[in-house]
């Protein structure tokens, strides 16, 4: 048994997904309170560091966002673009 921060599972998945031919079924942006993106834009980013995971989102993937502050899935968002 190998212990695995969450990030590092992630990251892993997403190398995955880009590997192989099946990508991932959706993908799920996290925020707070104070890191919430504007809704009415639809435009969602994540640190550099999680480049991989980005990379993974194909056109027209289902997107939804969690707002562990309120506890809140929003969605359900279609990805524009490749990631």
């Amino acid at each position: 048994f190998s212990a695995r921060s969450d990030l590092d599972w992630r990251e892993a998945k997403a190398r995955a997904a880009l590997a192989s031919d099946r990508p991932f079924a959706g993908f799920i942006f996290v925020c707070n309170n104070s890191t919430v993106p504007d809704l009415d834009r639809q435009l969602f980013g994540l640190p550099a560091r999680h480049e991989e995971s980005v990379r993974a989102i194909r056109k027209g993937m289902p997107l939804f966002l969690y707002n562990y502050s309120t506890r809140l899935l929003h969605g359900i968002f279609e990805a524009v673009s490749d990631g």
